[in-house]
């Protein structure tokens, strides 16, 4: 009797502590503003401030906001770690203490309901792999029963196990047909293929191959969508990049034009000859080649001449240089060519001969 004395007394003083907390939870005190600051009782804060408007200054607001936007980060970041962990269990149960403190939080509030439509979406789907997973295993049931007919006739209670094995077959199918329908609906087509054909399996009826008739029909018109949205991003895609072969094209045409001002005859072709090609056929284009080939053959018709006199000249080093010159700014000239290969020839046979003096 005695030893029960001190365990009552405890359970006495903590009914009392409990009643106590209970009660202060609507009469807060002014001097309790921070430690319900450090329990995160923000709800009873504020509503503390409102009571006591001498407390309420912009310096505790500013306080108070700035531990709920704390408060709110730490349980986003815990909810969302173990939320990745796949225990939305879990994550909407930190999220539900925190808007006990601060019901007014849209931030949890919102990834709240955002884990509840996601762990409702994973509830269906599992029930829906639930029930192909029983229909696929009776079917199999149904199969061992059937091949056992012809080996050992079953007993009383394989006969009676078999008799409640297809009335629940019976039933799985009307839920495979709803499944098959409702993502049907839902142009969720995968899901609706496996859930209709396996109600197929156990029985074909007409509600059946009308929904399987149905979900190809689908399949045909979303294939129709998703070749037409991939001829759509394809010449989109086509036109992006020909707007800028054209814009490209532009911008080499005016360095082109400022070489040729400069006479840099070199510069110009080579700037040119970056061009894209789809572009070669435009109208600016076109008269850029024709005055580039114009100044090109101009130049090259003097640098020959002039090359020309410095052979003549036995200058044949000179002539190559200048030759050379020609060949830079036209290098599939035949004329040009066919000189430089005499001078060269001519150069070395020179050499050769300086060779045998020494």
């Amino acid at each position: 009797m005695r030893s029960l004395i001190p365990a009552l007394a405890l359970l006495l003083s903590l009914s009392g502590c409990a009643q106590l907390d209970t009660v202060r939870i609507g009469q807060d005190r002014p001097e309790d503003l921070q430690i319900l600051m450090d329990r995160h009782e923000y709800a009873r804060a504020g509503q503390l401030l409102d009571r006591h408007p001498h407390l309420d200054t912009e310096a505790r607001r500013t306080q108070l906001h700035e531990s709920i936007s704390r408060y709110e980060d730490g349980t986003l970041n815990s909810a969302q770690k173990m939320a990745g962990d796949d225990n939305l269990v879990g994550a909407i149960g930190i999220l539900d203490e925190a808007l006990l403190k601060i019901p007014g939080s849209t931030r949890l509030q919102y990834y709240r309901d955002d884990l509840d439509n996601r762990r409702a979406t994973r509830l269906k789907e599992h029930e829906r792999q639930k029930l192909m997973a029983r229909a696929r295993f009776l079917l199999d049931e149904q199969q061992l029963y059937h091949e056992q007919l012809n080996l050992d006739p079953p007993s009383l209670t394989e006969r009676w196990q078999n008799s409640r094995n297809l009335e629940e077959i019976r039933q799985l199918h009307e839920g495979l047909l709803a499944c098959g329908l409702e993502k049907l609906a839902q142009q969720a087509l995968d899901p609706a293929a496996e859930c209709l054909s396996l109600a197929g399996e156990i029985d074909k009826t007409d509600e059946v191959a009308a929904a399987l008739a149905q979900l190809e029909s689908e399949r045909s018109s979303k294939q129709t969508i998703v070749a037409r949205q991939k001829k759509i991003t394809r010449v989109k895609k086509q036109r992006t990049l020909k707007k800028k072969q054209v814009n490209k094209s532009q911008e080499l045409l005016t360095a082109t034009q400022t070489a040729l001002e400069k006479d840099d005859l070199l510069v110009a072709r080579e700037t040119f000859e970056k061009i894209p090609k789809s572009t070669r056929k435009n109208e600016n284009v076109l008269k850029m080649e024709q005055q580039l080939t114009s100044a090109i053959d101009s130049r090259v018709a003097e640098l020959l001449v002039k090359g020309d006199r410095q052979y003549r000249a036995d200058k044949v080093s000179e002539a190559i240089g200048t030759w050379s010159q020609a060949q830079a700014i036209d290098p599939d000239n035949s004329e040009v060519i066919e000189r430089l290969e005499r001078a060269s020839k001519v150069l070395a046979r020179l050499e050769e001969l300086k060779s045998r003096q020494k």
